[in-house]
């Protein structure tokens, strides 16, 4: 008879999105569930290297500058350094994680992991180095054109991963 795998750790991947937060409570009531531990974890994307081709490195970093501090302002209200982004997502988490503490033992903490790279790798390798035995995402519905243009970081999380990969819907559209 085969063992029934156990999760034991999550890594929630975010992009400190509104569709990310509302994913956000997915993983944690996974968590609740197995209580396991949650990992979190937002990569800033690389530049890609075709753009570099084209774009003169130093006009890039201003934008890429400004793209972070848009980032840390989505989640903070504030723009601050990383170090203050990684309390500003601890914070999140404790918040988020009230509501779950009234149903049953909340899961725990684990790192909050802020870095820059190749967003599916980061994922997939964090997953790994971290010994995750799954990872959740959030989705959001994008256009044809849209998808084809940017690809998808869950179509390659989800096309790499040897790990659980749960992908979370959107929000329900709110009805006044």
């Amino acid at each position: 008879m085969q063992k029934i795998p156990e999760i034991r750790k999550i890594l929630f991947a975010s992009d400190l999105s509104e569709v990310s937060k509302h994913a956000f409570s997915y993983a944690l009531s996974l968590a609740q569930a197995y209580k396991a531990q949650v990992l979190f974890l937002y990569v800033m994307e690389e530049i890609n290297p075709n753009v570099q081709a084209f774009v003169d490195l130093e006009t890039i970093a201003p934008a890429r500058k400004q793209a972070a501090e848009e980032a840390r302002a989505t989640l903070s209200g504030k723009r601050r350094d990383i170090a203050a982004l990684r309390s500003d997502l601890q914070h999140f988490y404790d918040v988020a994680t009230k509501d779950l503490e009234k149903k049953g033992p909340a899961a725990s903490s684990g790192d909050i992991i802020v870095t820059e790279g190749d967003v599916v790798q980061t994922i997939l390798r964090t997953a790994q180095t971290h010994d995750c035995d799954a990872i959740v995402l959030g989705s959001r519905r994008r256009g044809a054109l849209a998808e084809a243009m940017f690809g998808s970081i869950t179509k390659g999380v989800l096309r790499h991963s040897d790990r659980l990969v749960i992908v979370a819907p959107p929000a329900p559209a709110k009805t006044h």
